[in-house]
């Protein structure tokens, strides 16, 4: 019996269809898919042997910020700059809302 898997013996190997694959698209984003800069700086930092609040504070003062008590988290850090980001290239307003629905309750 033949089995049906089985190629003919009168076709050659040339003329056998493969079924084409694609390429997986090229990423172009300037995001990084497995983590952010900040990210790759505290965990140089911590292989060098700092600290959490040492590693995430020193990663902070790289991109402008001041160092806290208790150190910068890295989703603090990314949040933060992404705000940051949005200010610079002025798509999120870095004024108060003034005459807002919900105004902000002043502080005696």
């Amino acid at each position: 019996m033949k089995s049906h898997h089985a190629l003919e013996p009168s076709l050659a190997p040339s003329a056998v269809q493969v079924p084409h694959r694609r390429t997986p698209a090229v990423v172009t984003s300037r995001h990084r898919p497995h983590g952010s800069a900040a990210l790759a700086t505290y965990r140089d930092l911590g292989a060098k042997g700092f600290g959490p609040t040492e590693a995430g504070n020193l990663t902070a003062y790289l991109r402008g910020l001041r160092p806290t008590g208790r150190g910068w988290t890295v989703a603090e850090l990314d949040r933060l700059l992404f705000l940051r980001y949005l200010v610079d290239r002025g798509l999120l307003d870095d004024d108060p809302v003034v005459d807002s629905a919900h105004p902000v309750p002043a502080v005696d």
